[in-house]
Parts: C-alpha cells; sequence; structure tokens
C-alpha cells in the first residue's frame, strides 16, 4: 500500500492473477451455500430406527430403575441414610446414559433428602411413590389419554420439538414476570421463570437452558411485563410454554 501510494503509475496491471479469481469464486459460494442452506431430506427409515433405538435404551433404563426402587422397599428405607448421595448419583448417571434426563433429575431429588429432618420418610417415600408412577404410566401409556401420555414423557425425558410447537397458535396477553428461579447441574443452567397473564389470568413457565454461560436468547426480571404469545406444550394442565413472538416491554 506504501509502494502503491508513491509511484501509483508503476501499477498498470488491472487483471486479478488466476489464483485470485478463483478464490474470490470459492469464497463467494461458501458465502452462498451460508446465505442459502439446502435442506437435507429426512429420511423417514433413518429416523423411526432411531427412535425405535432410544425407545429400546429407555424401556431398558426403566426396568433397571423399576429394579432398584423394589430393592430400597425390600430392604426398608431406614437403610437409605447410610447410602450416601453417590449411591444416587450412580442411578441417576444410569437414567442418563438411558436417555431418560427427567428419571435422572428425579432419582437425584431423590438423593437429595434430607435423612436427618424430621419426618424424613414421609418426604422420600412421596418422591420414591412419584418415580415409580410414572415408569408404571409410562409402561402402560397405550391405555392412557394423549395428554396424559405427553405429561409422562415429558417427566421421562422426551422432549418436544420446538419448532414445530411454534407452527401452533398461542395465547397472546400482557405477561408479567412473578420470578425466577435457576439450578446449576453440569455445568447447565436452567433458568425457569414463572410469569402471569393479566387479561387470561393463565399461569406460564418459560424455560431457559444456558450452557457453559453462553448468552441467553431472553431475559426476564421479577416485576417485568412482555406483550407476547405464548404456545403451551400439550399437557392435561397446560403450564410449560414458549416465547413465540414479543412485540414489547415494559
Amino acid at each position: 500500500m506504501l509502494f502503491y501510494a508513491r509511484k501509483r503509475a508503476d501499477f498498470s496491471e488491472t487483471t486479478a492473477p488466476d489464483w485470485v479469481t478463483a478464490w474470490l469464486s470459492k469464497r463467494a459460494e461458501k458465502e452462498e451455500k451460508i446465505a442459502n442452506p439446502v435442506e437435507k431430506p429426512i429420511n423417514e427409515a433413518v429416523k423411526a430406527k432411531r427412535q425405535q433405538a432410544r425407545q429400546q435404551k429407555v424401556e431398558d433404563g426403566i426396568e433397571e430403575l423399576r429394579l432398584w426402587l423394589k430393592d430400597i422397599i425390600r430392604n426398608g428405607i431406614l437403610g437409605m441414610v447410610d447410602k450416601g448421595f453417590a449411591w444416587f448419583e450412580n442411578m441417576a448417571w444410569r437414567m442418563v446414559d438411558a436417555q431418560a434426563g427427567g428419571l435422572a433429575t428425579m432419582v437425584r431429588n431423590l438423593g437429595g433428602t434430607n435423612f436427618y429432618a424430621e419426618s424424613w420418610q414421609s418426604r422420600f417415600m412421596t418422591q420414591l411413590l412419584s418415580i415409580y408412577v410414572v415408569i408404571e404410566g409410562y409402561k402402560n401409556n397405550k391405555s392412557l389419554d394423549n395428554l396424559l401420555q405427553q405429561d409422562i414423557r415429558s417427566l421421562i425425558g422426551f422432549t418436544q420439538n420446538q419448532d414445530e410447537l411454534k407452527e401452533q397458535s398461542g395465547i397472546s396477553d400482557n405477561w408479567l414476570a412473578l420470578c425466577k428461579q435457576n439450578l446449576d447441574i453440569d455445568h447447565i443452567t436452567t433458568e425457569r421463570n414463572w410469569l402471569c397473564g393479566i387479561e387470561t389470568k393463565r399461569y406460564a413457565l418459560v424455560l431457559q437452558f444456558i450452557v457453559n454461560g453462553q448468552g441467553r436468547q431472553f431475559t426476564l426480571t421479577s416485576g417485568l411485563v412482555i406483550r407476547a404469545e405464548l404456545v403451551f406444550f400439550p399437557s392435561v394442565s397446560p403450564l410449560r410454554a414458549i416465547i413465540k413472538t414479543q412485540t414489547a416491554s415494559t
């Protein structure tokens, strides 16, 4: 650039070298692919096989969990005091391997029981029976209502495609942010935002998952009011929702 500034007349060649032309052409093609990505057709056979494989992993994990719960009852819950959190954590990780993250959380909560608090036995049994009801419900889900099936699958750890969910019509309202709860597990922060519709009087739970401190998709603080359309996950008692559109906040 300094040479060009001093002796501009020496730069008489205006045709770009071949290597420059080729480089510019490849860069343009790359930018075009990024701007207009080509969606690969979904192989339904591969998709069905993948779903079947996961279904089998979940069922195998549930069967192991069922035996684990029965062993607790058979041996008596008073021995739980000496087990230690690691004993529960091992089973939680087994549920993670079985792709049943919801059950893993329930097992961790069971292991988090304060065994030195008064009446811990009642709270422990309530949580233990909750797990048992979920896995038995999943075993017999074909005889259940569709929405109840969705609730049980969600508790097991199956997720709903949020892109498909956003295609549905939601509920537009001025939503008041009531409170926020954060839970950190394995470098993943689960942010639970509780909202209330000022006009509809409906409550909503909006979750946000933040990995290793990455940026948030949205920020809700207590007392904030947003004008938004929320789509609720299918459930017998719809509570969890996602923000489909947001137009304003005060």
